[in-house]
């Protein structure tokens, strides 16, 4: 077998490790710094947009410091509407029947564990997976397949905050 000169005169290697070389460049030219996104002033200079920050990026304050929620907190006491309820950590029913009384409940159907609905605005919670339905006073059972009651989670108000116990 007789070696026969090669008709490309660069090597496999150089153009595989200059097109590496290409993408790379092409990928530091793309993490550069963005333009301004203010519109000009009158003398044509750019004004910067304003500040998009997240809250958790301003620095602290007097003004903007907030007392951290209290351990196993759910809810601030704020968000449940007297006669109605929220859900809280995606299944703890947490209602307030009358002004200044709080109670939680297991969200969980008894009856196949569908996560009930917040209690409408005549009291009544329903899970609408076979329609059973519950008291907000106690999430004792009225009527549906389910056989009891929704099970009751501790909970007391601390800080402003309705706190699993």
């Amino acid at each position: 077998m007789t070696d026969k000169p090669s008709l490309c005169p660069v090597a496999r290697r150089a153009v595989l490790a200059g097109a590496g070389g290409a993408g790379l460049a092409a990928l530091l030219a793309a993490c550069g710094d963005d333009p301004p996104t203010g519109r000009p002033d009158a003398a044509g200079s750019p004004v910067p947009a304003e500040s998009t920050a997240e809250p958790s990026e301003v620095e602290p304050t007097e003004e903007n410091t907030e007392p951290e929620p209290p351990a196993d907190a759910l809810v601030t006491v704020d968000e449940v509407p007297v006669g109605g309820g929220v859900l809280a950590l995606g299944d703890v029913l947490v209602v307030q029947p009358k002004q200044g009384t709080f109670r939680a409940f297991d969200a969980h159907c008894p009856h196949q564990a569908t996560i009930v609905e917040p209690p409408d605005s005549a009291g009544i919670i329903t899970c609408t997976g076979h329609y059973s339905h519950f008291r907000v006073e106690d999430g004792s059972r009225i009527d549906g397949p389910a056989t009891r009651g929704l099970r009751q989670v501790q909970v007391r108000v601390t800080d402003g905050y309705v706190v699993r116990t």
